[in-house]
């Protein structure tokens, strides 16, 4: 019985094997229209516009909102019990949370290994913050109206005052207004701060609890294991055990903004829309706990010797751009590349949208499906680049390099697959299209990108009749530009989301 028993299992298992793998189509195509629905209803659909302050607050931030607090909410209330045991679960699930925050030295590796955009990881971890903020009040609330007496000059409730007012101050710090106000110093005080918590919390947790303790422990261990593997990957990335380290060469240019080569320990393979976190330890003491991103601007299909990086004049007389300013070279470290990078050369339509220094971000993009087109290795059949420049918190030089590309672009382009856009109402720079004028556009009026958009997605659905349904592709809208372009572009891309995908870059321009 049991021979046939394991018969019927092993013919059963292959028939449902194969079922499965005809059924996978089908759950493609659903999972397309769920992806769509989620996309039109829930994350393009604003409840709180963008706001300085605020937003913008969409459907999906509600619904994760919603169900993050409830859950939080649940652990605390149920079972029912005196205001000391509420308390105490209080104190628990903040240090759950806690877990989040302290699972990376830094955000760009846990949103790398998690596959996400650093801007959602952040919003991850602002949530966190806030909702151990509002557990920890909860915590104190309960304690203080419990049966137990509280001694205000027990070290426990010293320590636990502290750990509290560390986290106050942690969640106030990232307040536009404040955190303006102390920007150069923002990222060394957030480190010290959280610092302060996990120390303040270690001497004011109880000694018979044991769950705390865990949790502690757990925060602890995971804090350890990354830092170990962040540091070691730094070090090696940047030549240790190699022939030589890492250096940034920096020239300051005359409209003050800088152009940044650093010659690699090791080689690197950079994607488009990747970032690299820079440290250069050897500017003064205080630059040991000063470290900024910049999106690499070169490209290439081999692994890259050398990394460039442009960057715009520093808007504050203290900081770590401003610091790059009065040096020409030193030792370098840094990390990545991070940052998720869009297939590009995988979509039929490929439309660029960018405003002022977020042609940046855009320009490896470009190169990267311009050369692809040249090899015959993309299925894209059309390239369009549009370029809105108004001058803002830009160099007139690095305005002058990125127009000398794109006539360059324009001018050496033998495809009739690429089309290039360059809006300049303040006639700040010079360029003059290809000879043909049917590939380059050089405008003297303020951009609609809506109208660009739609007139992109009418083009892309007249070659998706034309083509054989097999080989259809998709069409992929970048953009890295101001906060109104994104806004606009979001609310006219809604009609357009079964045949577009929409992806803000993780450099945007301020």
């Amino acid at each position: 019985m049991e021979d046939v028993f394991y018969y019927i299992v092993s013919v059963g298992g292959a028939i449902s094997f194969c079922l499965i793998l005809r059924l996978v189509p089908y759950l493609a195509r659903l999972g397309e229209s769920i992806s769509w629905f989620y996309r039109r209803y829930l994350t393009n659909v604003n409840i709180i516009s963008r706001h300085r302050l605020i937003g913008p607050f969409s459907w999906a931030d509600l619904g994760f909102s919603i169900i993050y607090i409830s859950l939080n909410i649940i652990f605390v209330f149920y079972p029912n019990g005196p205001n000391l045991v509420k308390g105490r679960r209080c104190g628990i699930l903040a240090l759950s949370n806690m877990v989040t925050l302290y699972a990376s030295p830094g955000v760009s590796v846990l949103a790398d290994l998690l596959g996400i955009r650093l801007r959602t990881w952040r919003r991850l971890h602002r949530a966190a913050g806030l909702m151990i903020c509002a557990l920890t009040g909860f915590h104190i609330i309960f304690n203080l109206t419990g049966t137990q007496p509280i001694l205000l000059r027990e070290r426990g409730i010293i320590y636990g005052i502290i750990a509290s007012a560390s986290i106050l101050l942690a969640m106030l710090l990232p307040l536009p207004i404040i955190r303006q106000i102390v920007y150069p110093v923002f990222y060394p005080s957030h480190y010290l701060l959280a610092i302060s918590v996990i120390y303040a919390t270690w001497m004011h947790m109880p000694r018979d609890s044991s769950a705390s303790w865990y949790l502690t422990y757990a925060i602890l261990g995971t804090f350890g294991t990354t830092f170990l593997f962040e540091i070691c990957a730094t070090f090696y990335r940047n030549g240790a055990f190699g022939s030589r380290w890492s250096k940034g060469v920096i020239e300051r240019r005359d409209d003050g903004s800088l152009r940044i080569e650093v010659v690699l320990g090791r080689p690197v393979v950079v994607l488009p829309g990747q970032y690299i976190n820079l440290w250069v330890p050897s500017f003064n003491p205080w630059s040991w706990f000063q470290v900024s991103s910049f999106t690499i601007t070169s490209w290439s299909v081999e692994k890259q010797h050398r990394l460039q990086f442009l960057a715009k004049r520093p808007n504050r007389s203290f900081g770590f751009t401003w610091l790059l300013t009065k040096s020409r070279q030193h030792l370098t470290f840094l990390s990545g590349p991070h940052g998720l990078s869009e297939p590009a050369p995988r979509y039929e339509t490929v439309l660029l949208i960018a405003s002022d220094a977020g042609i940046l971000a855009i320009k490896p993009y470009v190169e990267q499906v311009f050369h692809c087109i040249k090899k015959k290795t993309s299925k894209t059949r059309r390239l369009c680049l549009a370029w809105h420049v108004s001058g803002q918190q830009m160099g007139m030089n690095l305005m002058t390099e990125m127009a000398g590309w794109i006539n360059r672009l324009i001018y050496y382009n033998e495809e009739d697959k690429t089309h290039t856009m360059v809006f300049d109402p303040k006639r700040l720079i010079g360029l003059i299209p290809g000879e043909s004028g049917t590939r380059g556009q050089i405008s003297r009026s303020s951009p609609n990108f809506n109208d660009i958009l739609g007139q992109e997605v009418q083009g892309h659905r007249q070659r998706l009749v034309e083509d054989v349904k097999a080989e259809r592709g998709k069409m992929l809208v970048l953009v890295s530009a101001s906060d109104k372009v994104r806004d606009d572009l979001q609310q006219s891309a809604k009609g357009y989301l079964r045949w577009v995908r929409i992806v803000e870059l993780d450099y945007q321009p301020t």
